[in-house]
Order: structure tokens, then sequence, then C-alpha cells
């Protein structure tokens, strides 16, 4: 039985590219919104899919025009110039996360069983990828510390009050990682 997709993203283009390159491997519903993707899905024949994928970046309220798509895909070129700009310094500075990786590979081996959680704050989403490809149990943000702080050159003092500031979902992530129950607290 082909497994089902239904597939949510604000950006025809990409629920376009979802149909196209994944409708010979999956059964797929896919649409701008979720009632457009259920609907979809429903006209194939299943009421309910296997998965659901949704976009994680979507508008609240109205779709963007594709004025506005455009303004983001600019926006996201210079992101991935800035990124990379970051990535050759920390590979100048021998940084990468193989390091990290290859330290819970140590740890897996010393301590079968025991969960392995990365806490980061420079990690991408495909670091995040691989980390849990890996077996991770779980990836937490490190907080990130108030540019203006860090623009007067108080450095420790930003990241510190960064921490004290999230600590509540750090402690959540940390207690995911373990399996706990989460609960809700103030931020």
């Amino acid at each position: 039985m082909t497994p089902t997709v239904c597939f949510v993203d604000d950006d025809p283009d990409e629920v376009r590219r979802f149909r196209r390159y994944l409708g010979g491997r999956f059964l797929v519903g896919a649409g701008t919104s979720l009632a457009a993707a259920l609907e979809d899905l429903r006209a194939q024949g299943p009421n309910v899919p296997d998965i659901f994928a949704l976009d994680l970046y979507f508008p609240r309220g109205e779709p963007n025009t594709p004025e506005e798509r455009e303004e983001l895909a600019g926006a996201w070129a210079r992101f991935l110039e800035a990124k990379a700009g970051l990535l050759a310094v920390l590979e100048r500075l021998r940084q990468s996360p193989d390091g990290g990786f290859a330290l819970a590979r140590q740890i897996a081996e010393l301590f079968p069983g025991i969960p392995v959680s990365f806490f980061t704050r420079k990690g991408t989403l495909e670091d995040a990828i691989e980390a849990f490809e890996l077996g991770a149990a779980s990836i937490v943000k490190k907080p990130d510390p108030d540019p203006d702080l860090l623009s007067v050159g108080a450095t420790a003092e930003a990241y510190d009050a960064a921490f004290e500031r999230d600590l509540p979902k750090v402690v959540r992530g940390i207690e995911r990682a373990l399996g706990l129950p989460t609960r809700p607290q103030a931020e």
C-alpha cells in the first residue's frame, strides 16, 4: 500500500514541486491551506493521511502575494550569503559539526542506550537532520544574545542574559530529550 502524505505550504510553487517530485513515491494530497490539501487527498481516496508534511514558516492570515514571495526570495539570498560568510569563519577556526558528531559516536560506544542531545547556537537545519540520523534524542537551541549588547562589547553579559531569559525553553528541550513530561512554563 502506498503511503499517503498531506502537504501544506503557502507557496503554490512548493506545492507543485512536492507533487511533482514525490507524487511517484507517495499518494500526495497538497495545497496552500489545510482544507485544500485534505480536499486534494480525499479526492484521491484516503480520508486521513499517514503523515502531514507542513511548511514551518507559514503566513498568519492572508496568503503572501507573488511580490511578497519575491521579496522573501531576495532576503533569503542575502541570508544564504551571510550564512556562507559565517561558515567560512567556522571553517577557518576549525569548528564544524563533525567534532560534535564524533563525540556523540564515542559516547554511543561507551554508554550505549544513554541519549545524546546536541546544544547549539550555530547549528543549521542540515546539521540537525544529520544529528537525528546519527541518533540524537534532541537538538536544543542555545539562547541568542541581544545584538545591541554584543555591539557594545558586553559579550559575557549578553550571553548570560540570553540564557537566563530562555532558561524555560532550555529546560523543556532537555526534558523532552529525556522523555519526561514537560510543563508549560512562564517565559
